[in-house]
């Protein structure tokens, strides 16, 4: 008897107990499941596969594409990666608090600024190709809220620059792809989160995990205007609240406040111009 998580109260396990039948939804089992097909997803998964495990990615859209990675500009700031003096990890930590009010979690900006030139490392071993001076050393830039020059980009300033290569590594790791899938619930066996219910192509399909890593986006489309992609709807944030887990700092969304008419489809991509003085 599987327990699939709903969205609605029903007894004592916030869930619907109900009785699959698996003869009509396909089936398979595997070590790791991720959910989600954007930078997170494929890095969970790659470091998964390094393990020796079995890994299944499922994404409701094209992994590595159509998602907010897919459209960002590729950029990523990372104290270590370059030769900029006195930069460390403890000054990204001072300028992200500075720039958060303070009200950051240090210990989560400490895990993020002292790893962050590890994984850009470990994504030219992916076969990501950042933008370089003539000498082939990377280049820096300083972006607003940095006291240092530490973003490396995509060769391309595109964010598949980063995911394309990304996908295309999984694949070669042995990562199992499963696309146009869009999970309706966890399982769970008990206080045990075991797998996915997922349907798509007019398919039910049940997936058995022994971990699950959910890496599904934001919710930047609750928003009227916004330059999220379109499926920033939030779905995981649903999946995990029903399998019981506590959320923490939603109102914290981040998209360009530059996006102008009804649906905000126009965008101004203001790092090009924050940089030379402009003022929103």
């Amino acid at each position: 008897m599987w327990c699939l998580l709903a969205p609605r109260r029903a007894g004592p396990c916030d869930c619907f107990v109900i009785d699959l039948d698996l003869e009509t939804a396909e089936s398979l089992s595997t070590d790791v499941l991720v959910i989600g097909g954007g930078a997170a997803g494929l890095r969970a998964a790659i470091e998964a596969s390094r393990r020796g495990v079995d890994v299944t990615l499922l994404s409701e859209s094209p992994v590595g594409l159509r998602n907010n990675s897919a459209i960002s500009a590729g950029l990523l700031a990372g104290s270590g990666v370059g030769e900029e003096p006195g930069d460390s990890a403890q000054l990204h930590v001072l300028d992200s608090m500075d720039a958060g009010r303070f009200i950051n979690d240090p210990g989560m900006l400490a895990l993020m600024a002292e790893g962050a030139s590890r994984q850009v490392r470990d994504l030219t071993e992916f076969g990501v190709e950042f933008r370089r001076r003539a000498g082939g050393e990377l280049l820096l830039t300083q972006l607003p809220g940095h006291s240092h020059a530490r973003h490396v980009a995509g060769a391309r300033f595109r964010g598949i620059d980063l995911t394309v290569p990304m996908r295309d590594h999984a694949i070669g790791a042995g990562v199992r792809f499963i696309e146009g899938f869009l999970v309706t619930g966890l399982l769970r066996v008990g206080d045990v989160v075991a797998g996915a219910l997922a349907v798509g192509r007019g398919r039910l399909l049940l997936v058995q995990a022994a971990s699950t890593i959910l890496a599904t986006g934001g919710a930047g489309q609750l928003y009227l205007r916004t330059n999220n992609s379109l499926g920033m709807t939030g779905d995981g944030y649903a999946l995990a609240y029903r399998a019981g887990a506590v959320l923490r700092d939603m109102e914290f969304v981040q998209f360009y406040p530059t996006a102008w008419g009804r649906n905000g489809g126009k965008m101004c991509f203001y790092e090009r111009f924050l940089p030379v003085g402009a003022v929103l």
